[in-house]
């Protein structure tokens, strides 16, 4: 193997990781607001939720 497909390869692999953790950042930021949504619909008139 020479440098040149080293290099290739580490940064194919952090684009990848980096999509991942993008995504993963993504998702928890969707159910984040999913559960906020749940939050309100349950709570009593008048409470104030913040989230």
């Amino acid at each position: 193997m020479d440098g040149k497909k080293l290099m290739y390869i580490a940064i194919a692999l952090t684009l990848v990781s980096g999509t991942a953790i993008y995504i993963d950042q993504y998702r928890r930021r969707i159910s984040a607001q999913n559960d906020c949504a749940k939050k309100k619909a349950a709570a009593k008139p008048g409470e104030n939720i913040m989230c």
